[in-house]
């Protein structure tokens, strides 16, 4: 039976992750914040602890972010949550960026809390073609050796989940041509 999670090695785990990791309780206000959050919208922990999400997102996404909450609190009904969209996020200067925003919502002993992990998509607003083909290349060739890396947590992803994976996020997080190339590499080398 393996050892809980201890709440120290959690908060080190969350801190030291290169994804901006945002908790908020059902009101909206930050329960926890990371560094890589600090870094992407400009707050420190301090400032944001206690605060209201709101500050990192734009005006328009906020009345609907209100309501998505009381209706998932009234009814459990949740259009966004367990799923991951593509939004903007909003800098303390007031500069907008893409984010890819996962929502997870978790029950506990205390008043429930929503999670939120966002992550940019790629520095300065760039997609697509204006992405370096280098940094692309890259973005499929790292996913696929952590997915298939065996951790002392895991045991590696088989190709096949790798490849569903690929498909999965294929013109959302890779750029499809590249998932391509490697998809025909793998097909070639398996046949």
């Amino acid at each position: 039976m393996r050892e809980p999670i201890g709440l120290e090695k959690f908060k080190t785990a969350v801190d030291i992750s290169l994804d901006a990791i945002v908790a908020a309780d059902e009101g909206g206000r930050i329960t926890m914040w990371n560094r890589a959050a600090g870094i992407m919208f400009g707050y420190s922990e301090a400032e944001a602890a206690g605060g209201s999400i709101e500050i990192i997102m734009p005006d328009e996404y906020r009345d609907a972010r209100r309501r998505g909450m009381d209706r998932f609190l009234a009814t459990g009904e949740t259009k966004v949550i367990g799923k991951t969209v593509g939004l903007e996020g909003l800098r303390r200067d007031g500069t907008r960026f893409p984010v890819e925003l996962s929502l997870r919502f978790e029950k506990r002993q205390a008043p429930a809390a929503p999670r939120l992990r966002a992550c940019p998509r790629y520095p300065d607003g760039l997609k697509g073609d204006g992405i370096p083909l280098l940094a692309r290349i890259l973005a499929v060739a790292d996913t696929i050796d952590a997915m298939g890396a065996d951790r002392p947590y895991r045991k590696g992803k088989s190709m096949d989940e790798i490849v569903s994976e690929l498909h999965r996020c294929r013109g959302a997080q890779f750029d499809p041509d590249i998932v391509d190339v490697f998809l025909r590499y793998v097909a070639c080398a398996t046949a």
